[in-house]
């Protein structure tokens, strides 16, 4: 609870756009050079290292301790049970580098630069990546990859489109695809004294209307 409530209030407050970098959460992690952020997350863990509990249990409500009190007795309540059985060493290693890999996954990649340039070279707009994508859907599912590739746009209406992993259990998978390509073509933001659209992932390769001139190339050539 102490994590939703500083993601919310203090990470989707500072960071609305894809590619920025001017926050302690993802899109920190994203400006690690990635070859070094799964040792770094190895040694702290993305956000959930010691000093950053201690610190949202110092910044959170106090309404929240009730439920800090009873999550760490469920926890110390575990490691006790996995003791007694023999297998606490075991748990303790896999739980932490399953950590690694599932944060290395989310928060040194949903901001970076170079992982949307990647998917930029689909020209339908949908973001496939050949290979990657099927790999993903069988090791965590379409819907946890959704809300990875389509990160910037979550960060973009967070309060209305809220976890996009959760709106896919409402929503087809691939009709909110076509619908967030649709969005990221005609464009995320607006310049406030032009009026006109902005193109957010333009450092990474991003050309606003791209998908609709596919879309016009590929009626013309069914037709």
């Amino acid at each position: 609870r102490d994590a939703s409530w500083t993601h919310a209030l203090r990470h989707h407050v500072d960071v609305k756009a894809g590619l920025e970098h001017n926050d302690e959460w993802d899109a920190a992690w994203s400006a690690v050079p990635l070859w070094r952020a799964p040792f770094s997350m190895a040694l702290y863990p993305s956000q959930f290292g010691f000093f950053d509990v201690i610190r949202m249990w110092w910044e959170g409500p106090r309404a929240h301790w009730p439920e800090r009190i009873a999550t760490n007795l469920v926890y110390w309540l575990q490691c006790f049970l996995a003791h007694k059985m023999g297998v606490l060493k075991e748990i303790t290693v896999t739980s932490h580098a399953c950590s690694v890999i599932g944060w290395f996954l989310f928060h040194a990649c949903t901001h970076r630069e170079s992982f949307y340039a990647l998917m930029l070279r689909d020209p339908s707009g949908k973001r496939y990546i050949p290979v990657i994508d099927e790999a993903m859907h069988l090791i965590i599912g379409p819907a946890r990859w959704l809300e990875c590739k389509w990160h910037d746009v979550h960060h973009a209406f967070a309060s209305s489109m809220m976890a996009l992993s959760m709106r896919a259990s409402l929503e087809p998978v691939p009709k909110m695809v076509e619908a967030m390509a649709d969005m990221v073509d005609e464009g995320l933001f607006f310049d406030p004294k032009s009026g006109t659209a902005v193109d957010h992932l333009l450092d990474a390769g991003g050309v606003l209307g791209r998908r609709a001139a596919w879309k016009a190339a590929q009626c013309k050539r069914g037709s």
